[in-house]
């Protein structure tokens, strides 16, 4: 068996249909189709028993509710295949992906191989591609030639810029089950634990360029609201996720338990005012308890039981770089760019200075919405080496020193060390009024 498609049911009647048809017309004989109905209270299991009657791919299993990853644990434990897929019941397949993604996924043996994924609008099913983290059109291209992924030196492209969800890959059934890897069981957040044991545990790892899942968005069941009603799931897995890091490498573990955080802080921020008073004291005693020997490497670590709750928070955003992209997939999320961002701050023309991951992340964001704003770009490393960038071939990137006296602005895009950098260039010449942090001009997202 080559395949094993898992799909969790939970009152999916209106989808169920569109879903099942994807996967059946795949080119791909060789798999099985499980189906895990999780108590679905609508006609979802009535349905699937149909489609069992009617092909021999589909296998339909049943449980009281027990949500999602209880459900794929399940789908799990029936699989035979050699690789995994997980798809959600609203989504679907684009036709004859399955195939190919096999293909190169077996032939290279990989652990775990990503693919890009698109969005569609319920109810009016208007293609949506502002979704960067699912698309990867932000990831440069040559990640895509076949190449295995080093954890160690990519773990901020694939923490930080992919997705966590399960249904954008596949994986190898072989490693899953050698290093005891299944979905924790809590009633949402239930797929990050998941993803960040696949990628301290996976030795190869690779990108597709195929595009294989169209997922749904805006649907009337709000995951704001089921996330807010349920917060204590977010201090669950992030333990969850903790415990499992201990044995893996220090820049690795604190890339992923730093981005938990986030994801944490970035969830609660975003819950209503009235359930977030209702939460607060959890979430102070969950930060009161922090271990932060992750977060932050200076010596006042040594000094775990004196960091005041304020100190603990100023700590995990130190690394801004969590921030920037958790706002700027706020800001795709709302069908909006960069380019939006510098047209409300009337920034006609801009230097940007660094090329680091969220500098490339601008210049690529730039470059796909056709700008011409970028006028020059800076960064310390190009005294050593010649640096190039998707899209700026053309452009000679400087060192900081050739950044021109003039009026123009500078945008400074590196994830540490703001303030030495400002410094610096106010030392070398450069007006401090003429220099911007990227992180304060995502600020400006929810006005857009």
């Amino acid at each position: 068996m080559k395949l094993s498609v898992i799909i969790p049911i939970y009152n999916s009647e209106k989808h169920i249909d569109r879903c099942l048809q994807s996967v059946a017309r795949q080119n791909l004989d060789d798999m099985e189709i499980i189906c895990v109905d999780d108590g679905s209270t609508d006609n979802s299991y009535n349905i699937l028993l149909w489609y069992q009657q009617h092909n021999p791919k589909i296998k339909v299993y049943r449980q009281s509710r027990k949500y999602a990853g209880s459900a794929r644990n399940l789908g799990l434990s029936k699989a035979s295949g050699e690789y995994i897929h997980f798809l959600d019941s609203d989504d679907y397949l684009y036709d004859n992906v399955y195939s190919q993604i096999y293909m190169q996924a077996a032939e290279n043996k990989l652990d775990y191989l990503k693919f890009r994924c698109f969005c569609f609008m319920a109810g009016s099913g208007i293609q949506n591609e502002d979704h960067l983290e699912y698309s990867l059109l932000n990831v440069p291209e040559k990640y895509f030639d076949g190449r295995l992924l080093n954890v160690e030196e990519d773990i901020d492209l694939i923490v930080k810029q992919f997705s966590h969800t399960p249904w954008s890959g596949i994986y190898r059934r072989e490693f899953l089950e050698k290093n005891n890897i299944l979905f924790n069981e809590l009633i949402c957040v239930n797929d990050r634990s998941f993803y960040a044991t696949v990628i301290a545990n996976a030795e190869k790892i690779s990108l597709s360029n195929i595009a294989v899942v169209n997922h749904q968005i805006g649907r009337e069941t709000s995951l704001v609201g089921i996330r807010a009603k349920n917060f204590e799931c977010h201090y669950k897995s992030f333990y969850i996720i903790e415990n499992a890091m201990k044995n893996v490498s220090e820049k690795v573990r604190k890339t992923i338990i730093q981005s938990e955080l986030l994801d944490t802080i970035y969830w609660f921020n975003n819950m209503p005012e009235y359930l977030k008073t209702k939460e607060q004291d959890r979430f102070n005693d969950f930060i009161d308890k922090l271990d932060m020997k992750y977060i932050d490497q200076n010596e006042i670590t040594n000094l775990n039981q004196n960091i005041s709750r304020e100190k603990r928070l100023e700590l995990i955003r130190e690394d801004v770089s969590g921030e920037c992209y958790y706002r700027y997939s706020k800001l795709t999320s709302a069908g909006k760019r960069i380019e939006d961002i510098l047209n409300k701050e009337e920034l006609k023309e801009i230097y940007v200075y660094g090329v680091g991951e969220i500098g490339r992340m601008v210049l690529s964001d730039l470059s796909l919405s056709g700008s011409s704003r970028v006028k020059g770009i800076f960064d310390k490393r190009a005294a050593n080496e010649k640096i190039v960038v998707e899209g700026y071939e053309n452009v000679g990137i400087k060192t900081p020193e050739n950044i021109p006296r003039d009026n123009v602005p500078v945008v400074i895009t590196p994830s540490r060390n703001y303030t030495g950098i400002i410094r610096e260039l106010v030392d070398n010449g450069i007006e401090q009024s003429r220099i911007v942090l990227f992180n304060d001009l995502l600020k400006i997202v929810d006005e857009l």
